[in-house]
């Protein structure tokens, strides 16, 4: 809305369409559920370019689980004296809480149901930036739904145009520890589970890889002449 009109240039082998919005909130991004083609979603932020195969691999994990959602960016919060911290230290090896909202995989219905959120909680997120809309997103799905949140690492390194806004604003980790306080209260209570189900794309270039040398192997070789 601010940076002036969206520059389109090329050919594209899928229709695209550019919304003007006429109010700047991350909200948006989960009106438009109604012009999708399919069911699938992916959101994402516009300095973040993740590749074909991190996507199509990520796909598999929606079609067994179709109300899980998939994020590429883990992050784990922590209760501590003074309440709930955002981006706490620890092993995110072993656990992670939520996902940003950089980049998102999901079905329709959870964008719906974003924006059948409470008008309070939706005016939360506008007047209170950096918005909490991804936080908002995960509270709303724990509180719907048993399904899990599922990291996947991306098959080839994330492309960052800029820098994060965790490093653009100050005041960050306060802000979003704010946010965190703010849902829980809202939500009554702490609803971020703890989730370990991690997933490594380059696993998946591997097994395809291994599939296509054994396809390779029991081809029948045919003489000469045949």
């Amino acid at each position: 809305l601010d940076k002036g009109p969206p520059f389109v240039n090329g050919s594209f082998r899928v229709p695209v369409t550019v919304v003007l919005e006429t109010k700047n909130t991350l909200n948006n991004r989960y009106k438009h559920a109604n012009m999708l083609q399919n069911d699938l979603a992916f959101l994402t932020d516009d300095d973040i370019l993740l590749d074909f195969r991190t996507l199509q691999y990520a796909s598999r994990f929606l079609a067994t689980d179709p109300l899980a959602v998939v994020g590429f960016f883990p992050r784990q919060v922590a209760y501590e004296e003074n309440g709930w911290k955002y981006g706490a230290r620890g092993n995110l090896k072993e656990v992670f809480h939520m996902t940003t909202g950089r980049a998102h995989l999901l079905r329709a219905r959870w964008m719906n149901a974003f924006t059948s959120l409470p008008s309070n909680l939706l005016d939360f997120i506008d007047k209170n930036k950096p918005t909490c809309e991804d936080i908002t997103l995960h509270f709303l799905i724990a509180n719907t739904t048993s399904s899990t949140l599922i990291f996947v690492k991306p098959c080839s390194p994330v492309v960052l145009r800029r820098r994060g806004m965790s490093k653009r604003t100050r005041h960050w980790w306060v802000r979003r520890s704010a946010c965190l306080n703010r849902l829980s209260t809202a939500f009554g209570g702490m609803l971020l589970r703890n989730n370990t189900k991690k997933y490594f794309c380059a696993d998946y270039l591997e097994e395809e890889h291994r599939t296509k040398q054994n396809r390779t192997l029991e081809s029948p070789v045919l003489a000469p002449g045949n």
